[in-house]
């Protein structure tokens, strides 16, 4: 199961997500909250495979929620999502910020379900190569501790 997290404060939006994701890309599991410092509790406790985050929220913006992300989980994944109202300085400052992608709502949904599915096998791609890593210089220690044993 591929979990994402999604951060907006429209209720109605979030239930769409929740409802119709899951049935545009297979084995996903959908979690929302309408407010950025419930959004940092989450993703202090989890590591999401995906984050789609707002960027007009009261409380704390999208761009500030982004860098907090970053600063907490530096590698995973974070679509940022705008309204109408998005600008190209918008879409500059969270790519500049570490946004995966930038989209505008209305989101045309085969073009976010395509996003999502690349972020989120990247991101699959790069925790399996560091498992890979980290297993190698397990090994690679085991045996220098059995040489030195050895002599």
């Amino acid at each position: 199961m591929r979990h994402v997290l999604v951060v907006d404060d429209d209720k109605t939006l979030l239930q769409g997500f929740q409802k119709y994701l899951p049935r545009l890309t297979e084995s996903l599991v959908v979690h929302t909250c309408d407010s950025s410092p419930t959004a940092i509790g989450f993703v202090e406790q989890t590591d999401f495979d995906a984050i789609v985050v707002d960027i007009k929220m009261p409380e704390m913006d999208g761009l500030k929620l982004l860098r907090k992300i970053r600063r907490i989980r530096p590698v995973t994944p974070v679509l940022v999502i705008s309204g109408y109202y998005g600008s190209y300085s918008d879409a500059r400052e969270a790519l500049r910020a570490g946004a995966t992608d930038f989209i505008q709502k209305p989101m045309e949904w085969d073009h976010f379900v395509v996003s999502l599915d690349v972020a989120i096998q990247s991101y699959r791609a790069l925790k399996e190569k560091e498992e890979q890593r980290l297993s190698l210089e397990r090994r690679v220690l085991e045996l220098e501790i059995l040489l030195q044993q050895a002599i």
